[in-house]
């Protein structure tokens, strides 16, 4: 027994230095090259109007990733959002049978909505890293008008507090007449 071990051990060891042997035993350099994630579309298990929109937007991003084109991507991602907050109003208020069913389909439209916005927001670094989309170029975002609004408010107030304070000086007098004269 021990004999066959120290021969199995040994022809193992002869096979390995003939394989050495025969490659050079050089090592080979190994390139390595980063694979580019390429995130594929989550696929809808309740496909709705908005499932679709979402999609097809994203899928123009990844094709010319741009200003304009974020900003539908994120006007989809506006309308999915209302669909969803409609699902759960409804899973709020529907009895058992129907509750069921709108929550299964909301649970599809999270799950669908979380992996569209993980392939979104790849392309979107992707795009920056690459350069293919100028964060500068964005619209600056509108002031909102301010003409006279802060004085009006201000107004509004002190109109408010004059009367608030007319009507407790009235109920306070009338309180000391109905005192003073039982």
């Amino acid at each position: 027994m021990k004999n066959r071990l120290i021969s199995a051990v040994g022809i193992s060891t002869f096979a390995l230095i003939a394989l050495l042997g025969s490659t050079g035993c050089k090592p080979q350099p190994t390139v390595l090259s980063p694979a580019e994630p390429t995130p594929s579309a989550p696929v809808a298990r309740t496909e709705t109007l908005e499932t679709n929109v979402l999609q097809k937007e994203i899928d123009l991003y990844e094709q010319i990733p741009s200003v304009a084109q974020s900003a539908r991507v994120d006007r989809a991602f506006a309308e999915i959002d209302g669909e969803i907050a409609e699902l759960v109003e409804l899973v709020a208020t529907q009895t058992a049978d129907d509750r069921a069913e709108a929550a299964a389909k909301l649970k599809n439209l999270r799950e669908y909505r979380e992996g569209e916005q993980g392939r979104y927001l790849i392309l979107q670094a992707k795009a920056n890293v690459d350069g293919r989309v100028d964060s500068t170029s964005l619209p600056p975002t509108p002031e909102p008008a301010r003409d006279g609004t802060v004085e009006q408010i201000g107004e509004k107030i002190d109109e408010t507090a004059s009367e608030i304070g007319k009507s407790i000086e009235d109920a306070a007098e009338t309180v000391r007449d109905k005192v003073s004269n039982p």
